[in-house]
């Protein structure tokens, strides 16, 4: 029986290498082809300058120069139609997800490591939303995520 996914294409793009490595065999493993494993969120809109955009791509969320959170949002105005994945050691927390979840839908977070179950579970979630869109609203980077969404964090003395 064929894959589901053996004609996709995913581009992955984690600073960390061993992190790189492991969302690429769990791709691989699931007959996805990685188009390019990258280490920036820079690299990463060089890349879909330069060829055309993958069915999917894995983003990891905090990397130095250009964020995840960013590189999704240059990613989206570019007007590129891919299904992206949010991936961090942080997203299974529930203040992360939160924090997003008015602009990224939770289905899109994945948790560091990344396994060949946790991948196809959120690709079919993943595959059956739509695809990045520029009309979808989104934070900007700039923004600071809501303070009132964990209550063990404390507002400000100017918001009490």
């Amino acid at each position: 029986m064929a894959s589901p996914w053996e004609n996709k294409t995913i581009l992955i793009i984690d600073d960390h290498q061993r992190a790189r490595d492991e969302a690429q065999r769990a791709a691989e493993a699931l007959s996805l082809q990685v188009v390019a494993a990258i280490d920036s969120g820079l690299q990463a809109l060089k890349y879909i300058e330069e060829f055309e955009p993958p069915d999917f791509i894995a983003l990891d969320i905090i990397m130095p120069e250009m964020d995840g959170i960013e590189c999704y949002t240059k990613l989206r105005d570019l007007g590129v139609r891919s299904r992206i994945l949010l991936i961090s050691a942080l997203s299974s927390e529930a203040r992360v997800v939160q924090a997003f979840e008015q602009e990224i839908p939770a289905e899109c977070f994945v948790a560091k490591p990344v396994t060949v179950e946790s991948l196809e579970r959120h690709l079919r979630v993943l595959h059956s939303l739509p695809a990045l869109d520029e009309s979808r609203p989104l934070l900007q980077a700039s923004e600071p995520a809501p303070m009132d969404t964990d209550p063990h964090l404390e507002k400000p003395d100017s918001e009490v």
